[in-house]
């Protein structure tokens, strides 16, 4: 089982000196392209498929396998192609760690998941990391409770582009299975989530629970917004990023120089 103590940090960086920046949005609400934007502009690490596998060995051995075979992989839910240092959610750092098993973020997470941001931070030579987590999306106050450091960045998307995007990517034809297993490393869940996906009933059962699941998260982030001191967090659009970058960037002005934002984002977007 993994714990904070299993994870080497470096000496001249405590695990409290770490400021983590947590993106949240809902899953398919712009948050991969959104994290990159954020890192660039911050020019901070981010968590990335690399990081998570020397945590998950069936990754690690998943990402080895694309150095020595011609394999191009997408990550099932779009085209964009798996490599070590590809975004990843620390969900599934979470998944490997629980009992029982779990994609969300808990108070009794703290210690190991701050000691995964400062392993990153430091193996990058700063003292910030970008992190994102589509599961946590209403628990942002229990994340900035229990990391007195930290930042968050909520994500906003058109309900319907998120519904019908989640519908799409569950949709999407996949060659393989083997980069989906890997993430879920030595839970039985991957088989089941597998069979899942390869079941035209269980498939329109999962979506419909993916998108309500979604509906209540957002419901929930909703009524606590209030609640989150407006300092340390900031709320930006993926739509009016797309429609004008300059505008929907200067909405993260408070933790980020929005100008900066702007052009990391119009870099990544791809319509």
């Amino acid at each position: 089982r993994l714990t904070s103590t299993t994870m080497t940090t470096h000496p001249s960086v405590s695990m409290a000196a770490t400021r983590i920046y947590f993106l949240s949005g809902a899953f398919r609400s712009g948050t991969t392209v959104i994290t990159e934007a954020l890192a660039e502009a911050l020019g901070a690490p981010v968590l990335t498929l690399g990081d998570l596998g020397r945590y998950i060995p069936p990754l690690a051995t998943f990402l080895a396998r694309l150095d020595v075979e011609p394999l191009m992989v997408d990550r099932g839910v779009d085209d964009r192609l798996v490599s070590p240092d590809f975004i990843a959610e620390y969900c599934w750092f979470l998944l490997a760690r629980s009992r029982p098993r779990r994609f969300t973020f808990r108070p009794s997470d703290s210690n190991a998941l701050c000691a995964l941001a400062t392993a990153v931070a430091t193996r990058n030579g700063d003292c910030r990391v970008v992190m994102k987590n589509t599961w946590d999306v209403g628990s942002e106050l229990s994340l900035l409770q229990a990391f007195p450091a930290c930042s968050v960045v909520l994500i906003r998307r058109r309900l319907p582009s998120i519904e019908a995007s989640i519908r799409q990517a569950f949709r999407r034809h996949r060659a393989d299975y083997d980069y989906t297993l890997s993430l879920f490393g030595s839970s039985l869940l991957g088989p089941i989530w597998v069979w899942c996906l390869q079941h035209r009933v269980t498939l329109r059962a999962v979506t419909v629970l993916a998108i309500w699941r979604t509906r209540l998260r957002i419901l929930r982030a909703a009524c606590l917004l209030r609640r989150l001191p407006l300092r340390r967090v900031a709320l930006i659009s993926y739509d009016e990023l797309v429609s004008d970058a300059a505008q929907g960037a200067a909405l993260a002005s408070r933790l980020v120089d929005a100008g900066a934002l702007a052009r990391a984002f119009k870099g990544r977007y791809r319509s």
